[in-house]
């Protein structure tokens, strides 16, 4: 099944391109409001990805906006057919041209409200060709794309980004990073929406996280269930990753693992920028939860990009002053790295002089520094200070039991949490 596209509802042009458009994309018409439509296989029943140019003729904005949409929302459903298009306010009030894109996996069937962009079996990988299209524009206009998204939308700016070759900022909010970390009713419907000719036995629903990721692994491995690391992103993109502190499930299992590997050298304000200013993170508050963000919140983010301003100068004066900033520094959003009910230290002795320690984790964090006190029962203290390995070792012949062990474990943002144990004897 697939939705019939209503096209004229969004009261623009239309232009159909032909099967191997997204191979050479031609010059696109953006003097006025027009949907580019680009089949993405051959036949006239092959799958579509529509993107919609707004407000380009005569703007002589630097930039443009790039605006990917989150789960559509009941009222989407029965009002309207494919394409979904969003950021029609957010142009107009940032007075920046848009290109909307609509997610083509969207019009297979009226039960998935959400697919990330990440494709189906019939269009194939999606990021990819969605970047082409941005490129090609931003080559054709001079103009700086902006990648906005919230939510499922953010996701898909993120992973779009990865596959620029040109500059682009990033802006997103409250995104998930890793399908499989989101609901897993969403994501089991993503499967059989998109990939279920590739399972005619049925698809299994997931118990949890790691089932699902396990299906996603197995059904559809080319494409990109996880977005890519900080780090790969990052090369000539520079990123704003605005987080609701109330939202304490996209804070656990999206924004946390995201950051794992990023290191924020001031953690004296209410936004973190790496040394290469190239990382934006805004710790905020705008509501209960999984909250819209606030247009005037993004407005003045695009202000700011599109003015030129520093990374620095926009965390500081745009993000820390604004009214959605945390009432308190908040050190600690992405400081539970470490668990520790899934944590436990392990001693043994490694020689006949020595005393081997080591912190056991789950999910060792790169991020995380380790410091090991032992102090006995005469008090004396014994100290490793902090290091990159969980491993360390002491001098027997200093150490009166029993004894007690503390593990001090450090994250990038200098919150350190503790794990302790009572050794009697070895």
């Amino acid at each position: 099944m697939t939705i019939e596209p209503n096209y004229s509802r969004w009261k623009a042009g239309l232009q159909r391109h032909g099967d191997d458009a997204l191979a050479a994309i031609p010059p696109l018409e953006i003097a006025t409001d027009t949907i580019h439509v680009f089949p993405l296989g051959p036949g006239g029943d092959a799958p579509t990805l529509d993107v919609l140019a707004r407000s380009f003729g005569g703007n002589t904005r630097s930039h443009f906006l790039v605006v990917f949409s989150a789960a559509l929302g009941a009222t989407a459903r029965t009002q309207g057919s494919p394409p979904y298009f969003s950021g029609d306010q957010l142009a107009a009030t940032s007075g920046l041209p848009l290109l909307a894109i609509s997610d083509p996996t969207l019009a297979m069937d009226n039960e998935i409200r959400l697919a990330w962009y990440v494709g189906n079996h019939a269009t194939g990988p999606l990021f990819g060709r969605i970047a082409d299209v941005i490129d090609a524009l931003a080559l054709q206009t001079g103009k700086t794309p902006i990648l906005v998204g919230g939510s499922g939308g953010g996701y898909a700016a993120l992973s779009t980004a990865h596959y620029l070759r040109g500059a682009a900022d990033v802006v997103v909010s409250n995104p998930q990073t890793c399908i499989s970390r989101y609901m897993k009713e969403a994501g089991h419907q993503f499967l059989k929406t998109g990939f279920g000719v590739r399972r005619p036995q049925g698809i299994p629903e997931p118990k949890d996280a790691e089932s699902l990721q396990a299906l996603l692994d197995d059904i559809c491995p080319e494409f990109d269930t996880r977005v890519p690391d900080a780090a790969l992103l990052r090369r000539n993109k520079r990123v704003f990753y605005l987080q609701n502190i109330s939202d304490h499930a996209h804070v656990k299992n999206h924004a946390r693992p995201y950051f794992d590997n990023e290191s924020f050298p001031d953690r004296s304000g209410k936004c973190f920028v790496t040394e290469d200013g190239r990382m934006i993170f805004f710790p905020g508050e705008w509501g209960q939860g999984h909250a819209k963000t606030p247009m005037g919140l993004l407005a003045g983010i695009l202000e700011g990009i599109v003015k030129g301003e520093s990374a620095s100068h926009l965390a500081k004066e745009r993000l820390e002053k604004s009214e959605w900033a945390a009432a308190k520094p908040f050190l600690t959003l992405l400081g539970q790295s470490l668990d520790r009910r899934n944590a436990f230290i392990q001693a043994e002795k490694a020689s006949e002089s020595r005393m081997a320690v080591a912190l056991s984790i789950p999910y060792p964090k790169r991020t995380l520094e380790y410091a090991f006190y032992l102090r006995g029962p005469d008090g004396v203290l014994h100290q490793v200070p902090y290091q990159k390995s969980a491993k360390a070792s002491f001098e027997l012949v200093d150490v009166r039991f029993p004894a007690l062990l503390t593990v001090f474990a450090k994250d990038n943002l200098g919150v350190i949490k503790t794990v302790r144990r009572r050794i009697d004897a070895l």
